[in-house]
């Protein structure tokens, strides 16, 4: 089990009008492990697959993608899963795809009572780049409230994010972005809620017009310098007082490297009925 810390402010108590933009997360806290079974939900390789549906393969690399993560409802009954299915499974294609590096991602809406089948041990002779195979980790859901970014507000209501930028700023230098750090979005690979973005808001449409609906975040890092006060883990206490290398698992459990402390934010439209899903990637 793992548990975010308690916020230094509660934020709905200062500014009310956040209750309305409050959203539920499914923060994922992965941790590494070995031998993982194939039926639980979980980062990394050896995951189920339906016995009829061929295996993806990247066009350009001319290779399989790789199981990055499985997801299924009985072990994290909170997600909001389109209706009718029960299962989410991410693979990529451990390359570098187009001007952005970053891998290629898919992502499949399944039912569980048809995943019958264990996935293909992937050979060593693969040409892949290491920076994007996922390590096996166990998952530790947690659900978090959070609230926009700054960024978010000043689009959907200036005047509250002018009020919460006016408020962070009594607490001088050392908590001048308590909000976006420790109070609004949640750092980390999560489920729902809203996007840590890096670069700026992305977020894409279908081809039907519809704004997409982020549902799953894959990130290098749970927490950086900036938000280690609020998403690391409490269990972990003074987590810089550690190695480098035991601080490097904890914050870094799935060993990739997304550019620089990058994210893979991932979208689907419930609207259409084949639920397109998109990603966009982000880093620093």
């Amino acid at each position: 089990m793992r548990t975010t810390r308690k916020p230094k402010y509660e934020i709905e108590n200062v500014f009310p009008q956040l209750l309305n933009y409050r959203k539920m997360s499914i923060r994922l806290h992965p941790m590494r492990e070995e031998c993982i079974p194939s039926s639980d939900s979980k980062f990394g390789e050896n995951i189920q697959w339906i016995v009829s549906d061929e295996w993806p393969t990247c066009s350009e690399h001319r290779q399989p993608f790789i199981p990055v993560l499985q997801i299924f409802k009985k072990d994290i009954p909170g997600f909001d899963f389109p209706t009718g299915y029960d299962t989410l499974q991410v693979l990529w294609c451990p390359n570098d795809h187009g001007e952005i590096y970053s891998p290629l991602c898919k992502a499949y809406w399944k039912n569980s009572n048809q995943v019958n089948s264990t996935s293909r041990v992937f050979s060593d002779q693969l040409i892949i780049n290491n920076d994007y195979v996922v390590r096996t980790c166990k998952l530790n859901p947690e659900s978090v409230f959070e609230y926009p970014s700054l960024e978010d507000l000043l689009l959907t209501n200036e005047p509250l994010g002018r009020a919460i930028m006016n408020w962070q700023q009594q607490f001088g230098e050392e908590e001048e972005a308590v909000y976006e750090y420790e109070l609004s979005v949640a750092d980390g690979s999560k489920l729902g809620g809203y996007e840590k973005w890096i670069q700026g808001i992305e977020r894409p449409r279908c081809e039907c017009d519809n704004e997409m609906e982020h549902f799953l975040t894959i990130a290098e890092s749970e927490f950086d310098g900036g938000t280690f006060g609020r998403w690391c883990p409490d269990e972990y206490g003074d987590i810089w007082s550690v190695s480098y290398e035991v601080r490097r698992n904890i914050q870094s459990p799935l060993g990739i490297h997304l550019g620089d402390m990058g994210k893979i934010f991932f979208f689907v439209c419930k609207k259409c009925e084949s639920l397109p899903t998109k990603t966009i990637f982000q880093c620093s």
